[in-house]
């Protein structure tokens, strides 16, 4: 069994196949092996707030390690073209498609924005309840990114 195979349906709210929210980056290290890339990054002035996002380049995989969570994954995002949702591939899909494709298994809470910026077609479609953002350029899918469920805002739901 080849890893792709191991972690290739997303869980909203739990993970990627046996990749969980909550895990330490030791765990996902014997999981996934060493990173290819390791960006550090400060979210404020205050230098206790870093996080870590371990990118896996074969993979079009990136994992984020908040200390303010204890090291614990808490943020996924795939390009991969292998990466199912109930088992169906998006990346790629057109965004009308992606849309039916999303309402015809269960997710009607779209929201859609517009991003300003560099790439003036790129568009995030949000998930608010199962936490999934679906990133949109130049009208096909390019990658979805999520993370677990809140029971608050600060508050994380942590999958057993």
């Amino acid at each position: 069994m080849t890893i792709k195979s191991e972690i290739k349906e997303i869980k909203p709210g739990i993970g990627l196949g046996i990749l969980k929210f909550g895990m330490t980056r030791d765990q996902a290290k014997l999981i996934l092996g060493s990173p290819d890339e390791i960006d550090k990054e400060t979210y404020s002035d205050d230098e206790d707030d870093r996080t870590e996002t371990w990118h896996f380049d074969d993979l079009e995989l990136s994992l984020v390690f908040d200390c303010d969570f204890d090291w614990r994954l808490i943020t996924l995002a795939s390009s991969a073209s292998f990466i199912e949702l109930k088992s169906i591939k998006l990346v790629g899909k057109n965004i009308d498609d992606l849309k039916k494709t999303l309402i015809g298994i269960g997710i009607s809470d779209l929201n859609e924005d517009w991003l300003t910026g560099e790439i003036p077609e790129h568009k995030v479609i949000e998930s608010g309840d199962l936490g999934i953002n679906f990133w949109i350029e130049r009208d096909q899918l390019s990658e979805i990114q999520w993370a677990p469920l809140f029971l608050d805002d600060e508050t994380i739901i942590w999958p057993e």
